[in-house]
């Protein structure tokens, strides 16, 4: 009998009493992330109750919303991205396969499973970001190329054009990151 061996936990011989092992209990965890769905390119005039309601009367199978979110900046205007819950994640996923590409008002919906900020998007999934200040995009990279190439020139430069004196190689070093890097700090502060 489980009950009878010292490593038996208190809480695995509760779990035992219900009917439930370790591995049931980790499963709705798992199931959790697969409930959430990121809707992109929402109409402005959209509120969390437009949006439920366009979810439920539009699909061929009854949705059960758990949570409706859409995103808001500061002054409270809509980002145009809402993420909702469902209750089960063939739901979420008939809600994705249903409404990613399809319309509301005039503006074109694009439905995805959600994703946690710390894990990222799945591996198999076709997320890529495309924003120049995203890690992980073609055009991320070929900046952070750019600005290298142009500190590696500056730090070049700037050895050329410093005569040699009394200071050492290394105050001359010194002397020479710190200026690129207040010519960087301008950059930055300038775009």
């Amino acid at each position: 009998l489980p009950y009878q061996t010292p490593s038996t936990t208190y809480t695995e011989m509760a779990a035992m009493h219900q009917g439930r092992t370790e591995e049931s209990e980790s499963a709705p965890k798992e199931s959790m992330s697969a409930t959430r769905v990121c809707v992109k390119n929402l109409p402005p005039s959209f509120d969390e109750i437009k949006l439920k309601k366009h979810l439920q009367s539009s699909s061929k199978d009854p949705l059960v919303l758990t949570d409706c979110k859409i995103l808001k900046t500061k002054d409270g205007r809509s980002r145009k991205i809402a993420f909702v819950g469902f209750k089960t994640p063939e739901m979420a996923q008939n809600a994705v396969s249903y409404f990613d590409k399809s319309f509301a008002l005039t503006s074109r919906l694009s439905v995805s499973l959600a994703f946690s900020k710390k894990e990222g998007p799945p591996p198999t999934s076709e997320y890529r970001p495309w924003s120049k200040h995203s890690a992980g995009s073609s055009r991320h990279q070929k900046l952070i190329e750019k600005q290298q190439d142009e500190q590696s020139s500056e730090v070049k430069t700037k050895k050329s054009t410093i005569k040699p004196g009394n200071d050492s190689d290394d105050e001359l070093e010194q002397k020479v990151t710190r200026e690129s890097e207040e010519i960087r700090r301008k950059k930055e502060e300038f775009l």
